[in-house]
């Protein structure tokens, strides 16, 4: 039976390497991190996680959201967990 050859030489030099479709300056400047603490319960009266204080529909869309619509979540988070309503 034949040798493969070591892995390094097994890579094609044919397929090119991976290139975002996005140019540079469409691509996020800064990520805005999760607020979640790994506290994932569900509170039934107020349909909050009682760890990031998100609702579900904050929670499943946080990945697909932009950083303002980020930046609004961690907003009314402030406000869910200080009890002081934001500036209008």
């Amino acid at each position: 039976a034949a040798q493969r050859p070591p892995v390094a030489t097994r890579v094609s030099s044919a397929v090119p390497p991976f290139r975002s479709p996005l140019p540079m300056s469409a691509t996020p400047a800064v990520q805005i991190s999760s607020p979640c603490i790994q506290v994932c319960r569900m509170d039934p009266q107020s349909n909050l996680c009682r760890g990031c204080l998100r609702t579900l529909d904050e929670i499943a869309g946080w990945s697909g959201y932009s950083n303002d619509e980020k930046r609004e979540v961690l907003a009314l988070v402030r406000e869910r967990r200080t009890g002081i309503p934001r500036k209008a």
